[in-house]
């Protein structure tokens, strides 16, 4: 049987069957679901974190909306961080993509990232960006691992 013979015997109607149309309204339009609407939110954040760098914020959503090893977004009171597990050969690294938002806020979320980082296998957190984020996280355990130059072309 063929889709329209199935629909056939399911109307009735031996030969051919009558479909109706059959007037609605429009459905309401799709609720932002809680997780879009926080990112609506600290999105400025994360831009900014961006500004002036190589990626952008079409990469850092395209990064969150992969169907297979998508980034994570954590969402904080007045900032945000984005995260993704990264595999290196032999071992794990939660890499951080963009944190903005207040920096106190940042850096209090970033041990409980970090802690879901290991229950994730990582064995390294790393994140690139401008020089002043080395000192920043000196005191909270993180050092230079490798220095990145370019050029214009």
């Amino acid at each position: 049987m063929n889709f329209l013979e199935d629909l056939a015997e399911i109307c009735g109607d031996g030969e051919k069957p009558v479909l109706r149309v059959v007037e609605q309204s429009p459905p309401p339009p799709p609720q932002a679901s809680p997780a879009m609407k926080e990112w609506e939110r600290c999105k400025p954040w994360i831009e900014a974190a961006l500004e002036g760098g190589f990626y952008g914020i079409g990469y850092i959503e395209g990064l969150l909306n992969r169907p297979h090893n998508p980034g994570q977004f954590w969402p904080g009171k007045n900032a945000a961080i984005v995260t993704e597990v990264q595999d290196h050969g032999d071992h794990r690294v939660l890499f951080c993509w963009a944190a903005g938002g207040d920096m106190e806020e940042v850096l209090a979320m970033a041990s409980g990232i970090e802690a879901v980082g290991r229950l994730l296998g990582c064995q390294y957190a790393m994140s690139e960006g401008r020089g002043g984020w080395a000192r920043v996280m000196k005191k909270h355990g993180y050092e230079p691992y490798s220095v990145t130059i370019r050029k214009a072309l």
